[in-house]
């Protein structure tokens, strides 16, 4: 019998040699989870496994809009979305997730610095109160933090941050250092950043969304 608790959802556009070896792994970890991959590079998937949906996407979203997909995807049919980055392997399983889920709590987080998203629980509640994450940010950047400050200043929720969600194995940025493209859009997005909340990360003036 399927998990109805939660799905997990990986973006990636040039990982899927990576990523499909983990895949074997999450297998393991997940036999009774369903496992979404949306593929933004139309990449070469030798292996099929049951419980994993891959829908190729011959127009690349950005993270934004990637994680949104699936996330409505996921909601369709479970109330907790597990977004992982496809450069990471989590390491826990089932049992530790639902565990964790059942602490109160509107968003549960890694507890890595500078990349709380590389593991994410986005619960379908929070999801509808406080929307999805803006897809006005280009490529990737930025999209994080802000939905970090959407949710608990604009909305008043709370983020747990929680080694459960730690990746065992972890490689920073690598679909930027293997193509570097993927990051031309920062300095833009930082800007939209600075401009939606009147500063930068940790020197942000305005409450609400530009101010208004």
């Amino acid at each position: 019998m399927m998990n109805k608790y939660f799905a997990i959802g990986i973006p990636t556009i040039n990982q899927a040699e990576y990523l499909q070896s983990t895949l074997q792994l999450y297998i393991e970890d997940f036999p009774d989870t369903h496992i979404y991959i949306l593929d933004n590079g139309i990449q070469n998937f030798n292996k099929q496994y049951e419980n994993v949906e891959i829908t190729r996407n011959f127009d690349p979203f950005c993270i934004s809009k990637s994680w949104n997909w699936l996330a409505k995807k996921i909601y369709q049919d479970h109330e907790h979305a597990l977004i992982l980055n496809d450069d990471i392997y989590l390491g826990t399983d089932s049992k530790d997730i639902i565990k964790l889920l059942k602490t109160p709590g509107d968003l549960f987080c890694a507890q890595h610095e500078y990349d709380y998203f590389s593991a994410f629980v986005l619960p379908k509640k929070t999801f509808n109160e406080c929307g999805g994450f803006d897809e006005e940010y280009t490529g990737c950047y930025y999209e994080d933090s802000d939905y970090l400050r959407t949710m608990s200043v604009v909305h008043g929720k709370n983020p747990i941050f929680s080694h459960v969600l730690n990746a065992a194995i972890f490689r920073r940025n690598s679909s930027v250092t293997k193509d570097p493209k993927l990051a031309e859009g920062r300095h833009i997005n930082e800007r939209r950043y600075i401009s939606k909340w009147g500063g930068p990360i940790s020197g942000e003036t305005f409450k609400t969304p530009f101010g208004k």
